[in-house]
């Protein structure tokens, strides 16, 4: 009597596998798809180092890079760090109209002629020190020790210009 008990918890196990593999393929098909809804773009190039250069970082300048795009037009831009201690942190959220180019440097304020920026995430922790101001552009800032940490920079070409938003969830959601 011991095969049919056996036979049933093999099963019963592989039944289990199956649901779960299953429902990870639709979790991921689910982020897949809203990935897939902001479209895909190429030539985009941000000319730093493989490694950030300390100017765009909190112990340097503190200033963004230049993002150059492919053509005129309008785009989001995000920057997130995934490595942060407590989680993803937002360190940029920009979106730019009639642009090719982000330029350099540009000044830690709301709204430009052709730009509107985001509060970041130094902004919602109270982490205003220095020549850190939570809106716009705070470059890489890790905690001293915690080792590495990389940083994405995400630019999506958009259809249509959206209103001035200033909260980083508005902007993920538009």
């Amino acid at each position: 009597m011991k095969k049919p008990s056996l036979l049933i918890v093999v099963i019963a196990a592989i039944a289990i596998l199956a649901y779960l593999g299953l429902y990870q393929r639709k979790e991921a098909a689910r982020v897949l798809a809203y990935e897939l809804n902001l479209p895909e773009l190429k030539g985009v190039r941000i000319y730093a180092s493989e490694e950030l250069d300390k100017k765009y970082t909190c112990n340097g300048e503190n200033v963004n890079p230049a993002i150059y795009l492919p053509e005129k037009g309008i785009y989001a831009v995000i920057v997130e760090n995934p490595d942060a201690p407590g989680g993803t942190w937002f360190h940029w959220g920009i979106v730019v109209w009639n642009a090719d180019v982000i330029p350099e440097g540009l000044p830690k304020a709301l709204q430009g002629d052709y730009y509107f920026q985001t509060y970041n995430d130094f902004y919602y922790h109270g982490y205003i020190v220095g020549g850190i101001k939570g809106v716009g552009y705070d470059g890489p800032c890790p905690p001293p020790g915690h080792g590495y940490h990389r940083y994405y920079f995400q630019v999506f070409k958009l259809k249509n210009r959206p209103p001035p938003v200033k909260d980083k969830d508005e902007l993920i959601n538009f």
